[in-house]
């Protein structure tokens, strides 16, 4: 496998979910029990609301006719890819947020930051002192816009506050999914892990104007995201998630391949670290714990990143975001 270590730019693939909360395998309750077993409550289908499903809101603005975000850059594309590439090798394992909305967090501190330091030291990750907190991230950030609840943050302000502040160590600063109270203090402020990213651009899915029609057409961000991907770049998805979504358990390869309207549960981001055209799709990070879909990844197919013309196009990725470091 091709490896650069130069640091490399990190693309954010926001799978906008309603549910980007909780996790179905709540192994984070109650202080830094980050690597606590996860234990699995079964449930049936015809549970409508069963208290281990994730529900709670982790990205805001979330909607089934949502609009696209729309590109700021034209990601330069690498038209000679192998069949096959992943970035997971290189990070954290897979844990839960619980029972709190704070997935953003997750997929852009405890995923993306923890990837880009331990890239740019060059080092392997064995201790929670290299594994970057979400909590630090997102109790600052309620606390900055003034909510009285523990759910939901913007991708935005994730990133501008890894540009400006940092991220910090779960060593230092611990992970409670039953509260976003806690605040750094000035020694902690001083201790952050800086200069991790230094801009973000969108670079999909995005509308144009079909010449002849004038029909407003989703281009296809297909090649965009496998090229971020070639470059070391790991991407983070907001997408919208159902309830089958949400239900899933380990399977050998459990694969995402459409999200039924009828069942939509929310707005979701994860962080997508690889591609597979032997599968034809994306190996996305989430954050539900090690016992959800393939060992706490999924499989996301590549019909969510077609263009809306192309006839095996599903709906349900909304922004796609890429984090630079130069």
């Amino acid at each position: 496998m091709k490896f650069k270590i130069a640091f490399p730019t990190v693309i954010i693939f926001s799978l906008i979910f309603y549910s980007c909360n909780s996790d179905l395998d709540d192994c984070c309750g109650g202080g830094d029990n980050i690597n606590s077993p996860v234990i699995d409550v079964p449930f049936t289908p015809e549970e409508i609301n069963p208290t281990n499903d994730p529900l709670a809101l982790g990205i805001g603005n979330c909607d089934w006719n949502t609009a696209v975000s729309g590109k700021s850059i034209d990601y330069p594309l690498n038209l000679n890819l192998p069949a096959v590439y992943d970035l997971g090798f290189l990070m954290p394992a897979p844990r839960s947020q619980g029972a709190q909305g704070s997935c953003v967090s997750w997929a852009t501190h405890y995923y993306l930051a923890t990837y880009m330091d331990n890239i740019r030291n060059d080092s392997i990750i064995s201790s929670t002192q290299e594994i970057m907190s979400p909590s630090f991230a997102f109790n600052q950030i309620k606390a900055s816009d003034g909510s009285n609840n523990c759910f939901g943050s913007t991708i935005a302000q994730n990133l501008d506050l890894l540009i400006n502040t940092g991220a910090l160590p779960l060593s230092e600063f611990s992970y409670n999914d039953t509260t976003c109270a806690p605040q750094p203090d000035m020694i902690q402020l001083a201790n952050t892990r800086n200069n991790l990213i230094s801009s973000y651009e969108n670079i999909g899915p995005y509308t144009f104007l079909e010449p002849t029609t004038q029909e407003s057409l989703i281009a296809s961000s297909l090649n965009e995201v496998k090229s971020a991907l070639f470059d070391n770049r790991p991407v983070i998805v907001s997408m919208l998630t159902d309830e089958a979504f949400g239900r899933h358990r380990n399977e050998d390869v459990f694969t995402v391949s459409e999200i039924n309207e009828a069942t939509v549960r929310g707005c979701h981001a994860m962080t997508i670290v690889g591609y597979n055209d032997d599968l034809n799709a994306f190996r996305v990070l989430n954050s539900w714990g090690d016992s959800w879909a393939n060992d706490g990844y999924v499989y996301v197919s590549y019909d969510f990143f077609m263009a809306s013309d192309n006839p095996k196009y599903q709906k349900g990725v909304l922004q796609l975001t890429v984090a630079f470091n130069d």
